[in-house]
């Protein structure tokens, strides 16, 4: 365990250093730093392709060893035979493969036609990207996940994850904001090279768990593989990935005013502070001293939003909003550096909306769709506790099993003295 530990910190020490240098180089050099990245992001695709190749490289060397004048021959044939095996198995398990689409509650044009509409409306403005499904998710986020359909991300099931944070905090306009410019990201109008390296930072995590899941012996070396490759490129792509989301403020203003803009990121950034920093730490500090208690975060959080926060200390949490040490991901850019990026100076005080984009957009299924996201929250806490009481259990197991060891071995060593000293006796009294 010590072990583990220690290589996972030197690990991340490695990993700082890269992200560290891949920053200075983008930084001193933009285009060299893209060309940099282009390569590491095709490396992926030839991971993936690296044993269906070993499969047709090893079959052609095996033919010609057995059939035709081969070079290869005895001892190397039978490793290659294995090799070929080998190949072809983890090949055949990476071509039936199928990824998990994101999970979350499913909305309908029927449910909710008003969110239907606006999607529609800005992907015929933006072209692209098509949205195959659109669910609701308890994370704050909006995001475009592309699922690939096929072994090599070339294809892929298009989700829009809207997380009901999002709409239980902003306005209808500015929600309209927020979705256009992921849309507008997506589309890649302008960007072309810089949202394809984008997209793949959350793709190849897709992999990496899907070969972690995955059972069986063929799947363990491409998980190996992905978990070097997947943080490496995460650490290497942060700075990619910040141009890219400045990129998508800017598509925003093709079908928003800047104002409307300029308060959806001062709320955006002012919210989720306020989330991470004070209402999730008192949610699992309430479940930790009665674990008894269903809280129910998410129909209590537009009451708690409205009363601690807008009607609350705004300034203080916006001040700590344009923060450095606020900026946490390093593939999310500053909150003054958005700001700026639209043509601005100073933030805003976002105002409280009277009614919630989750209300205008989602209808008279709003309730619904805020107690499913509630029961499914209670439902991870469980789950939670269980894997945390079997973690437990395990750990005394062992340290029972420890103790019992050390014990044993105290009865062996306290014998053989015993053994020892009658024997040192028998021999002094003879």
């Amino acid at each position: 365990m010590v072990m583990n530990g220690k290589k996972k910190g030197v690990g991340q020490v490695l990993l700082r250093k890269i992200a560290a240098l891949a920053d200075n180089i983008a930084h001193a050099c933009p285009r060299w730093y893209l060309v940099l990245l282009t390569c590491l992001a095709l490396c992926g695709y030839a991971c993936i392709l690296l044993f269906p190749v070993l499969t047709l490289v090893g079959a052609g060397i095996l033919y010609d060893g057995f059939f035709g004048q081969g070079e290869v021959a005895g001892d190397g044939l039978m490793v290659w035979l294995l090799v070929v095996l080998l190949s072809a198995i983890t090949s055949y398990r990476l071509i039936r493969m199928r990824l998990p689409l994101p999970v979350g509650g499913r909305l309908t044009a029927v449910t909710s036609p008003r969110l239907f509409g606006l999607v529609r409306e800005l992907v015929s403005h933006y072209k692209r990207p098509g949205i195959d499904r659109i669910i609701v998710s308890g994370q704050y986020r909006l995001d475009v996940v592309k699922t690939p359909v096929w072994f090599l991300p070339v294809w892929s099931k298009n989700t829009l994850v809207i997380g009901l944070p999002v709409l239980q905090s902003l306005s209808p306009r500015s929600f309209r904001c927020a979705v256009a410019r992921r849309l507008g990201q997506f589309s890649r109008k302008g960007n072309m090279l810089g949202n394809w390296l984008y997209q793949l930072q959350d793709v190849w995590w897709q992999y990496l768990g899907a070969f972690s899941s995955g059972k069986g012996i063929a799947y363990q070396p491409l998980r190996l593989l992905f978990s070097v490759y997947a943080p490496l490129y995460d650490a290497v792509s942060a700075p990619a990935m910040c141009r890219d989301e400045l990129a998508a403020d800017r598509y925003a203003l093709e079908t928003n005013d800047d104002w409307d803009l300029l308060e959806m990121i001062c709320a955006e950034a002012v919210t989720r502070i306020f989330l991470e920093r004070k209402y999730w730490p008192s949610i699992w500090h309430r479940v930790q001293l009665d674990p008894k208690t269903v809280p129910m975060p998410y129909s209590r959080m537009t009451p708690v939003l409205r009363a601690r926060l807008y009607h609350g200390d705004l300034d203080r949490w916006l001040g700590m909003a344009t923060q450095p040490e606020a900026r946490g991901d390093r593939s999310v850019p500053a909150l003054r550096e958005r700001i700026e990026n639209i043509g601005h100076m100073k933030c805003v005080l976002p105002r409280m909306p009277e009614k919630a984009a989750a209300g205008y957009f989602l209808g008279a299924g709003c309730k619904g769709i805020v107690s499913e996201t509630d029961r499914r929250w209670y439902q991870s806490v469980i789950n939670r506790k269980k894997r945390a009481g079997k973690r437990s259990g395990l750990q005394g197991a062992g340290s029972l099993l420890a103790r019992m060891v050390r014990s044993l071995k105290k009865q062996h060593q306290d014998l053989c003295y015993e053994q020892l000293s009658s024997s040192l006796c028998s021999t002094i009294m003879r």
